[in-house]
């Protein structure tokens, strides 16, 4: 057998692009990693693995390792790859709770392209930042702000695929959900449906159940929270699962089952952090205390110190 054995990076990186469509995390990083390593002495080959696998660490949700692989995979692309690499890091810092450093990255993007594509992308970028900044911080300011890039994109709707057409509608709902036009939330939330693939259907069920749940409809709400976590689950979309019981817990807050409510939050919590969408996991420790409050003030200082593992290297770790 010949002792000079050379790993070839086209071959590797074809198999990472198919794990990840596979959603296979574990052999996406194995394949993906060696395609980076063999592919230093290509420059082409080294900027198109080094940019899959950031793509592919903020697709797992793995949004540290991605902020860590960002500024490395920059040096090696430019033009558009520059561009989405760019937008990444934004997204990463948004789940993990720099919601307003995101927003000024995705802004500064804006004066990069005229591509409608790439603006309308980041326009949907910079509205779910503004949405998920209000909820943690309710103001005017937020909304009017998520309502200027709505209609920005909503300008160029004739050109928009199904995926841009169903974030529009998801994100149009979000709005109006936040100004208490609920009607108007729950009609945009099934015009969504139209534009879904069945892996986007917990987002919009989970949406829906948090609808209903304004009109205490439990049965209703019930049935999306079970339809949202199946498909959350079978395709192991972590932060949809945790928001399925987010929603299910506040039902049973409502309803006055406060032990249940708890359980719900307790695994909604895990869910959020393993997701690191920890804007929702801190919004979602914040009702385990408000709910706690029910029983006694002991059980909400054994809560402070059992959660507070979970935001550490967070900005929400000063809250404790």
């Amino acid at each position: 057998m010949n002792g000079d054995f050379v790993l070839s990076p086209e071959k590797y990186y074809e198999e990472a692009k198919n794990m990840l469509k596979k959603k296979d995390f574990v052999e996406f990083v194995s394949k993906i990693s060696v395609a980076v390593e063999s592919s230093h002495n290509d420059k082409d080959m080294l900027a198109k693995t080094s940019f899959l696998k950031v793509k592919g660490l903020i697709v797992f949700n793995q949004y540290r390792k991605a902020l860590k692989n960002i500024s490395e995979a920059l040096k090696h692309n430019e033009g558009i790859e520059e561009f989405k690499l760019t937008k990444y890091r934004g997204v990463a810092l948004g789940y993990l709770g720099e919601l307003k450093q995101a927003i000024n990255i995705f802004k500064e993007l804006l004066t990069k392209t005229d591509d409608i594509n790439l603006l309308v992308e980041t326009y949907i970028n910079i509205v779910w930042a503004y949405l998920s900044l209000n909820r943690i911080e309710s103001k005017e300011e937020n909304l009017k702000e998520a309502k200027l890039y709505l209609d920005l994109i909503n300008k160029h709707v004739d050109c928009l695929n199904s995926q841009k057409l169903r974030q529009l509608y998801t994100n149009y709902s979000d709005y109006y959900y936040f100004v208490g036009d609920y009607n108007k939330a729950i009609e945009l939330q099934q015009k969504a449906i139209d534009f879904c693939e069945e892996e986007n259907l917990p987002k919009v069920y989970n949406n829906l159940a948090e609808l209903h749940l304004k009109y205490d409809e439990f049965d209703i709400v019930e049935k999306y929270v079970h339809d949202a976590e199946v498909l959350a689950y079978e395709y192991d979309n972590s932060f949809e699962f945790a928001q399925s019981q987010y929603i299910l817990g506040m039902a049973y807050q409502k309803d006055k089952q406060f032990l249940n409510a708890k359980d719900c939050l307790y695994v909604a919590l895990a869910y959020f952090c393993k997701a690191q969408a920890y804007t929702y996991a801190f919004n979602c420790f914040k009702k385990m205390l408000e709910i706690s409050q029910v029983f006694n003030i002991e059980s909400i200082k054994l809560l402070e110190k059992s959660v507070k593992v979970y935001f550490e290297d967070t900005p929400f770790h000063q809250n404790f």
